[in-house]
């Protein structure tokens, strides 16, 4: 389930099912956006909403230095600690969790975005702060 988790209405029917349909022993691979990360911090510090959930389906919030929102589709989006224990909860046993950067394809890096990019891949290390994460689970024997 690589990015696909957060555009979810009903998460639970997708992690049952996928434990069901699993071998015991199975994994299961989740990429996400990281409700918790520090780029998120930093934005409700200074009083922005979050990166990563809509706000509008239709209007874009524009942050500091003109970045705009992007119209996402996502539906919830979770802490490392809150997907786990929606993992644990399904019976799942999660083996892995990772943190990784956010990916700036659609952005041209320059000015002030090299110093984002520069801090989101140091601070990757931290899977409570960084942009994303990819948790792998197993399904119990």
């Amino acid at each position: 389930m690589l990015r696909v988790i957060e555009h979810l209405i009903n998460p639970d029917n997708a992690i049952s099912e996928a434990y069901r349909v699993l071998k015991p022993g199975g994994f299961l691979i989740i990429a996400t956006p990281n409700q918790a990360s520090w780029v998120n911090h930093v934005l409700l510090l200074f009083g922005h909403p979050i990166l990563g959930i809509d706000l509008s389906t239709k209007w874009r919030y524009t942050y500091p230095l003109g970045v705009t929102s992007t119209i996402s589709g996502h539906v919830r989006l979770y802490t490392p600690k809150a997907l786990v224990n929606l993992l644990e909860y399904y019976n799942f046993k999660v083996t892995t969790v990772r943190g990784y950067s956010q990916i700036w394809f659609k952005t041209k890096i320059k000015g002030f975005l090299k110093l984002v990019y520069f801090l989101d891949n140091i601070l990757i290390r931290y899977k409570n702060l960084a942009a994303n994460m990819l948790v792998l689970a197993c399904k119990r024997k």
